[in-house]
Formats: C-alpha cells, sequence, structure tokens
C-alpha cells in the first residue's frame, strides 16, 4: 500500500481546503523564496527516485515517446478544460474484493519495469521542480503517458539487452 503517496494527497487536499480559509496573506518576500525551496525539494526527490534506474535507455525512450504522445493529444489542455468533468465521474471508493484482485497486475510487473517506472517518476519529478523554479516550462501533463509506456519498453528491453 503507497501510504506516502496516499499521505501526500491527503495533505494537499486537507491544505487546498484549509489554507485558502485562514485569510493569512503570504508576501512576496516570503512566497517566491519558499516556492524555489519547495522546487528545490522537488528536485532532490527526483534524484533520489532516478538514481533507481534500471534501464536507462527504456527511461529516457519511454521519456521521448510519451512527450510525443503527450503533445500530440494536448494533454495539459485537455485536462485543464475537463478537470471539473473528470474529478465528477471518478470513483474513488472502489473497494477490491480480495487480495487476488489487487495482486493480478503484479504478476506481469517486474523488479526492473517497478525500478523504471520509479526512475520515470523521479525525472518527472525533476522537470516539475525546474518549472518551480523558473529553469523550465514544460507542460508536465503532456509527459504522463511516460508513466504507462514505461511498463512495455522496460520489458522488451530486458529480453533484447539482459
Amino acid at each position: 500500500m503507497p501510504y506516502g503517496v496516499l499521505a501526500d494527497i491527503f495533505c494537499i487536499i486537507l491544505g487546498g481546503i484549509i489554507g485558502p480559509n485562514l485569510n493569512i496573506k503570504i508576501t512576496y518576500k516570503y512566497r517566491e523564496p519558499l516556492i524555489k525551496i519547495f522546487g528545490i525539494s522537488a528536485l532532490a526527490i527526483g534524484i533520489i527516485s532516478f538514481i533507481k534506474v534500471n534501464c536507462l535507455p527504456c527511461v529516457i525512450l519511454a521519456l521521448i515517446l510519451g512527450f510525443i504522445l503527450g503533445e500530440f493529444f494536448d494533454l495539459d489542455t485537455k485536462l485543464k478544460n475537463l478537470l471539473a468533468k473528470i474529478i465528477y465521474k471518478l470513483n474513488f471508493k472502489h473497494k477490491f474484493k480480495n487480495e487476488e484482485e489487487k495482486n493480478l497486475l503484479m504478476v506481469f510487473i517486474s523488479n526492473t519495469m517497478i525500478l523504471d517506472f520509479i526512475s520515470i517518476g523521479g525525472l518527472l519529478t525533476i522537470i516539475l521542480s525546474l518549472n518551480m523554479i523558473g529553469i523550465s516550462i514544460v507542460s508536465i501533463v503532456n509527459i504522463l503517458p511516460t508513466l504507462i509506456i514505461i511498463f512495455p519498453i522496460s520489458y522488451l528491453f530486458s529480453f533484447i539487452f539482459l
């Protein structure tokens, strides 16, 4: 169970609800440096995740193909325009009937694929941190297909090169 991810999501939602209602204004003097600090922190998290890479060519190929697909389908714009509808339609209350249903997917996912997936997450975090710091402005949403593409690429590379 990804407790860290769930805790992050919970804190973001809670902060998003409570924060605007506190009527605390953070001055520009503090706001801009804080954004940079958060960006640098995200950069560190991304680097730590990226160093777990198992197959660097897989990660780079997935990143390139994911970006091309994201840009082609203009995922960033579509996500911004449809966000309210998507949130309304999503059903987060799905409960697994048993532990076997949850583990079914894990039969097809190797440790190599998981390490490459974590590495992709690290790279996406680095890209996001560079956006936060102001060094780069790349639509992270348009690169999200990489998170899916990495699995078949990693699988194929494991047979071809390993």
